[in-house]
């Protein structure tokens, strides 16, 4: 039986590219005639609204983030207090490891051309909720002066470690395993960061 074709659209386009990305953990072969095979169209007709493959993976990450902002900063901004940090790791994890081919769009994949400035807004919106959560966290610190280095340096822990993961280059097989240790040592890191390097407030 014939496919139906489908009505194309940026949103459908974008929304099959990044199934592709997963399904290939990473952009480096999606191609334009494979976008056009899974839409069940003809490629030029995907050129009616990209100029280039590289063009459509930046509208991709720009994507990518917006649904990590969704998925890991909403969910850690209905929850307590207490468990601000151990939700925000776990969302994020899970986001990663959920989706390896996205984790190495936004880390990895080379793609030609400046980056926009539209996402490169996006792609640090992260960071910067992280810090506004630390100071929400340890309200008896000024972070001001550190608060972006706590963020950088955790991240960069869990970058590395989630990099091993994919890779397999990483000796525990339980996935749950390793997720839990990820995360009680990222909340323990970044208490004794603040308790080393942090300003206590005056009044405290």
């Amino acid at each position: 039986m014939k496919q139906a074709k489908i009505k194309l659209s940026k949103t459908i386009i974008i929304k099959t590219t990044l199934e592709l990305i997963n399904e290939k953990q990473g952009s480096s072969f999606v191609t334009i005639r494979e976008i056009a095979k899974k839409l069940n169209c003809s490629h030029p007709n995907i050129y009616n609204y990209y100029n280039s493959v590289d063009m459509l993976l930046w509208d991709c990450l720009e994507n990518v983030m917006l649904k990590m902002i969704d998925t890991v900063l909403i969910s850690t901004s209905i929850v307590q207090i207490s468990d601000k940090l151990k939700t925000f790791f776990e969302k994020l994890l899970d986001f990663y490891l959920n989706n390896k081919g996205w984790y190495n769009l936004i880390w990895f994949d080379h793609i030609k051309g400046q980056m926009p400035d539209n996402i490169k807004k996006i792609i640090n919106k992260p960071r910067q909720e992280f810090c506004i959560f630390l100071q929400e966290i340890y309200p008896n610190y000024n972070l001001t002066p550190i608060a972006e280095n706590i963020t950088d340096t955790i991240h960069s822990y869990i970058h590395g470690q989630v990099s091993r993961i994919i890779s397999g280059r990483i000796f525990i097989q339980d996935q749950n395993a390793i997720k839990k240790h990820i995360i009680l040592t990222s909340i323990e890191l970044v208490d004794l960061y603040i308790k080393a390097k942090g300003i206590k407030n005056e009044k405290d």
